[in-house]
């Protein structure tokens, strides 16, 4: 059961990346489900769990999953601002068909987040560690970012986001570098749906093929819905 301070949400995406016409990053495609619950013990903090399993088809990493869980604390500090910090537990899981659906060992994961929100606006500054999906496959990896996020009418909104992650590699020694830039247009159609549109850019650098730049467009319509 649910109440005004308990709110319980699922989410189940499927994403497929083909690029064409350049080799930053292979064809791949992605699945991801992840429940959480959240509750507001004050009118300042809000504590929760999140549960998560995602697994990829890639020609860098076909058949590797990963599943994780994470403890979460969201507490607002002063008007404006906002910090929120999560820890856990992940697990990567090797589900090649015909494999011995081997696991790796536990580790940890986390992320911290530190927000400035004033009427309207969003300036939101990250850190993570855990384990992604991305064309280099599923890779561990440790990444900043920032995001910017502004409501320009009462339905649609205007986001930038730029990140750099550093991700291990298994077949050569070395780390892989990417920066990704993006910005982003979001239309709310209606209470559960939103159409989206935006422009990333990618830059990878690693030991094997040095430094290679794409642009990608993408647009898509989110449908979301939370349990109270």
């Amino acid at each position: 059961n649910t109440d005004a301070r308990t709110a319980l949400q699922a989410r189940v995406s499927w994403s497929r990346n083909a690029p064409v016409g350049q080799s930053v990053l292979p064809e791949t495609s992605a699945l991801d489900f992840t429940i959480s619950g959240e509750r507001r013990v004050s009118a300042f903090l809000t504590l929760g769990m999140r549960g998560q399993y995602a697994s990829n088809d890639s020609p860098v990493g076909t058949g590797l999953a990963v599943r994780s869980f994470r403890l979460t604390a969201s507490q607002r500090l002063r008007d404006d601002w906002r910090a929120e910090l999560e820890a856990g537990m992940e697990q990567q899981v090797d589900e090649t068909p015909g494999g011995g659906h081997d696991a790796g060992p536990v580790r940890f994961s986390g992320r911290g987040v530190f927000c400035y929100e004033p009427e309207r606006t969003s300036l939101c500054l990250n850190a993570d560690l855990r384990s992604m999906m991305s064309g280099l496959g599923l890779r561990r990896e440790f990444a900043v970012g920032l995001q910017a996020r502004r409501q320009v009418s009462e339905r649609g909104s205007l986001a930038f986001d730029a990140s750099y992650r550093r991700a291990p590699l298994r077949e050569v020694s070395g780390n892989a570098d990417v920066l990704v830039a993006g910005a982003s247009y979001e239309h709310r159609l209606g209470r559960r749906f939103r159409l989206i549109g935006g422009v990333d850019y990618l830059r990878r650098n690693q030991p094997a093929s040095g430094a290679i730049g794409a642009i990608a467009g993408r647009i898509g319509i989110s449908f979301r819905e939370n349990w109270r």
